[in-house]
């Protein structure tokens, strides 16, 4: 691309619309258990997150979890396990989801 990886930070937005209404699951891992009754109280949800193009996969759980707690945040859901978005990073960046 003709950019130092030293010097160029990505901008990442997410938007996800249609929300109102609906309730989160987890249908990706049966494992994991999100109680019910989480109904998103708005419509849509906006995130921005800044990444340097030098963090390493390890270091990509840090921002995806910034890029998905408003979403999550919607449904008046907290993620309480500190592992959560790390595990499911580490699969989805290894091909293993």
């Amino acid at each position: 691309m003709g950019h130092s990886p030293e010097e160029t930070v990505l901008r990442l937005a997410f938007r996800w619309s249609g929300l109102r209404g609906r309730e989160i699951s987890d249908w990706g891992h049966q494992n994991r258990m999100i109680s019910p009754g989480h109904i998103a109280d708005q419509d849509e949800v906006v995130s921005e997150v800044s990444v340097s193009l030098q963090t390493s996969e390890e270091d990509v759980a840090t921002f995806v979890r910034v890029a998905v707690a408003p979403l999550f945040a919607a449904f008046g859901w907290v993620l309480e396990d500190a592992n959560v978005i790390p595990d499911l990073t580490a699969r989805l960046l290894s091909g293993d989801f």
